[in-house]
């Protein structure tokens, strides 16, 4: 069994700079071969020879969860997801599949849940398939080069069990983000994105970071995927992630096409309102691109802009060894 994640693109915000750096650039972007050709796996009942099993914790309490619902996406673009069922009392699923490359989802997948799902890029073989979730490496001894801070952000041990783990999104930092960036999408008249496990551990973690540091950023953070952060001082979540849906940003930073983009599928955002005013208000969010329909782009500059086009080059995806 091979187990493959989809990276994502991180778009941090900067108020002291208009011209933003574009995703795929500076930052924490990994790079990899683009994934072989799509197994669609056959119609027929008989080829149902992969037994398929794991775990799912809630992340913070480190509990089983019951009743999570798994599911499986043939790894094509627009596939309609195949019920697996749910999870049993001691967290656990279980079930049976055709041998193929599937998008593995573990949660409700709803814009308007308040815990985030899985997303994973799973291959199945023939035989025994037990699925792993990918470890959070720690971000530990993290330094403010202009105090000499040093700050280590406290780890569940869910992020390091190979248990799949869903964490409820925090409703100070985090909900208002999802809230505010599918508020405008739905009045452009896109489709909600879905609040994605890594993308939201990622923002969550940063952020604390950030609170703890007083400052937005640039601590050599190793993350479960590839990102960009950045600082920012609105007085709110909405606020910040307005600038995403600006148009006047659409020719010289990449957000804007990714936020307005029916190719952006999931999203992270973490974002704090200090009470001291003499504080910057500080945020990250991290989109995630549908990896289904894109092939990873050429090193350097520049990076073309994301499109939804099947086997275009985006800046926005890569493969996961």
């Amino acid at each position: 069994m091979q187990v493959k994640f989809p990276t994502f693109c991180a778009l941090g915000l900067s108020a002291a700079a208009a011209l933003l750096a574009a995703c795929g650039g500076a930052g924490f972007a990994r790079s990899g071969n683009p994934l072989p050709p799509a197994t669609i796996p056959s119609a027929s009942p008989g080829l149902l020879s992969a037994s398929v099993s794991g775990t799912v914790v809630d992340r913070n309490a480190e509990r089983p969860l019951l009743g999570v619902r798994v599911a499986l996406e043939p790894w094509t673009p627009n596939a309609t997801p195949i019920p697996e069922g749910t999870t049993a009392p001691n967290g656990t699923f279980a079930f049976a599949a055709q041998p193929g490359e599937y998008l593995l989802i573990v949660g409700s997948d709803s814009p308007r849940d308040s815990r985030a799902t899985v997303h994973d890029n799973v291959t199945l073989g023939a035989g025994t398939n037990s699925l792993k979730a990918p470890n959070a490496p720690p971000m530990a001894n993290l330094k403010n080069p202009f105090t000499g801070q040093i700050y280590s952000v406290p780890q569940p041990a869910s992020e390091t069990s190979g248990e799949y783990r869903l964490m409820t999104l925090d409703p100070a930092t985090q909900t208002p983000c999802i809230q505010a960036v599918n508020a405008q999408r739905t009045a452009l008249g896109l489709a909600p994105v879905v609040p994605d496990e890594w993308l939201e551990e990622n923002v969550y973690e940063i952020n604390q970071a950030q609170n703890a540091l007083d400052m937005g950023g640039g601590f050599g953070e190793s993350y479960v995927t590839s990102h960009e952060d950045g600082a920012n001082g609105p007085a709110s979540c909405a606020d910040w992630v307005s600038s995403d849906f600006n148009a006047a940003f659409k020719a010289v930073w990449s957000g804007y096409p990714i936020a307005t983009s029916t190719g952006a599928l999931w999203y992270g955002g973490a974002f704090t309102v200090f009470a001291n005013a003499g504080y910057l208000n500080v945020g990250e969010e991290e989109w995630g691109y549908d990896p289904r329909i894109d092939t990873a782009c050429p090193a350097g500059a520049p990076m073309p802009a994301p499109s939804d086009t099947l086997g275009s080059c985006d800046p926005v995806w890569t493969a996961w060894p």
